[in-house]
Formats: structure tokens, C-alpha cells, sequence
């Protein structure tokens, strides 16, 4: 492998690392929260005993980082970014994005690059517990009306955006599928993501967002081209309710519209996009 090849694939190396440590740190500080806010305390145990081996998960990962290069910066999931100050909203983090990051660990288990073979291997014994934890939570919150509907509202937003997220295409990836650094690519990821979230998304009455769906003749998930977060209806960004109130085009800036969340009675803005009159 020439020296400039090397570099390429080292830095494409980098940042993946970097993204699945930052998604790791960002989801088990969220989870760290909820070790005193869930609805029960077995819940709240077991939040608690999730957040430490998430962080721990991005601890082992940022190691990873001592050798190789300084990396750009992390793609992260804007539902990251954001605080869950709901119940709701933080099983639908869990199940959601936690799941992601276990496709696309699954993945990398067997990478022609050891410290992240045993790495992988290691965090995916852990996320076992993780995911029957978020199905059972899933499903618990489903029976509830009002909760499936704000779990719904979180899932309209965030499948897509996980998807979007799943396409590390370019020549970066394409140099660290050839060297076998990981297995598979966007849409092989995003197929496996599909296949475990989707099928529990409909069995508990949760409708997935426009231009998903399962297509029976050619035994693959289906979904739009061009994948984006659904911008409508607009939801509260805070519980998820779509019960809002258009207050006017405009908010404290020119590039925001102003709402109203009936179900907090909290005011928010969404940033207007050109040519939509709605925001």
C-alpha cells in the first residue's frame, strides 16, 4: 500500500472511530439523566447502569484515537444535540439510535483492524441488554395512546435522520470496506438497521414516517432517495406533540417562525425555509 493510500485509509479510520465515540458519549450523557428522572425505579436502575457502559463504550473508542490522526469532525445525529426531556423521548433515542450504532458495530466486529475488531466484539456483548431494555420500553409506552403518539412524533423525525446519517459514502469508506477496516456499506447498514427497528416500530402500532416500507417482491426495505428529517406535521422539538399553534411567520428573527406547544404551553421557533410559507 503506497504511503499516500495509507494516510487515506488512516484518516478515514479516524473519523469513523470519532463518530461512533461522540454518538457513544453524547447518548449515555443523555441516558446519565434519566438515572433519577424515569417514571420507575427500574428504569431508573437500569438508565444508570446503561450510561456507564456507553460512556465507557466512547472511552475505549476516543483510546483508539492516540493512533491514529487528528480526525475532522464527528458526523452526530442533531437528535444528539438536542435535551430529552422526556421519557419518551429518551426510549425512542435509545431504541432509535442506539440501534444504529450496534448495526454498524456489527459490522466492524470482524475488521481487518484488530483493536476495533475486539472492541466491537466486546461493546455488542454489552448492547444485548441495551436493546431488549428499549423493546421492552417500546413496548410498554405503546399501550398508552398518548405516549405511542409521542413516540410516533420522535420516530418521524429520527428514522430518517439515522438513515441519512448511516451514508458514510465516499471515497473514504470505500478505502476501508477494500481493506476490510469494516464490512458492508451504507445501504447493507441501513437494511440491517431496518430489519430490527422498523418490524417493533409496527407491531406495536407506530406508524414509520412517509416512503418507508417493507417491499415484499424484492424482500428489502424501501425508502425515499433523498433522506431527511420529516418537516411535517411540526412537532414541539421539547415532548414531541404535533398539537401546535402557528403564532406567526415570524419569530425574534426574520429566518424564524414562532409556535406554540399546546400540551407544555411553551413557545418555540423552527427556522423558515425558503419558499416554505409554513417554516
Amino acid at each position: 500500500m503506497s504511503a499516500g493510500r495509507e494516510a487515506h485509509l488512516q484518516a478515514a479510520t479516524a473519523e469513523l472511530v470519532l463518530t461512533l465515540a461522540e454518538s457513544k458519549q453524547r447518548l449515555g450523557m443523555h441516558l446519565s439523566g434519566w438515572a433519577v428522572g424515569a417514571p420507575a425505579l427500574e428504569s431508573a436502575v437500569a438508565a444508570a447502569a446503561l450510561a456507564q457502559e456507553e460512556l465507557g463504550h466512547a472511552r475505549v473508542l476516543y483510546a483508539l484515537l492516540e493512533e491514529l490522526p487528528r480526525p475532522a469532525q464527528p458526523r452526530v445525529v442533531g437528535f444528539l444535540q438536542f435535551p430529552w426531556v422526556r421519557w419518551t423521548q429518551a426510549v425512542a433515542g435509545l431504541v432509535l439510535m442506539d440501534t444504529a450504532l450496534t448495526s454498524l458495530l456489527l459490522h466492524l466486529a470482524d475488521s481487518a483492524y484488530p483493536a476495533l475488531a475486539r472492541r466491537a466484539d466486546r461493546m455488542l456483548q454489552e448492547e444485548v441488554f441495551h436493546l431488549e431494555f428499549a423493546e421492552g420500553r417500546v413496548r410498554e409506552l405503546a399501550e398508552d395512546p398518548e405516549w405511542r403518539q409521542e413516540l410516533e412524533g420522535y420516530a418521524g423525525r429520527l428514522l430518517p435522520e439515522v438513515l441519512a446519517w448511516l451514508d458514510l459514502d465516499g471515497e473514504g469508506l470505500q478505502a476501508l470496506v477494500q481493506e476490510g477496516v469494516v464490512r458492508g456499506g451504507p445501504e447493507v447498514w441501513r437494511q440491517a438497521y431496518l430489519g430490527r427497528v422498523a418490524p417493533l416500530l409496527l407491531e406495536v402500532g407506530i406508524r414509520l414516517p412517509q416512503g418507508i416500507s417493507w417491499d415484499l417482491a424484492r424482500g428489502r426495505w424501501e425508502y425515499p432517495a433523498r433522506l431527511r428529517p420529516a418537516q411535517a406535521p411540526v412537532g414541539c422539538p421539547w415532548c414531541g406533540s404535533r398539537e401546535v399553534e402557528r403564532l406567526g411567520p415570524f419569530g425574534p428573527q426574520l429566518m424564524a417562525a414562532s409556535y406554540l406547544c399546546r400540551r407544555r404551553g411553551s413557545p418555540f421557533q423552527r427556522i423558515r425555509k425558503r419558499g416554505n410559507a409554513e417554516g
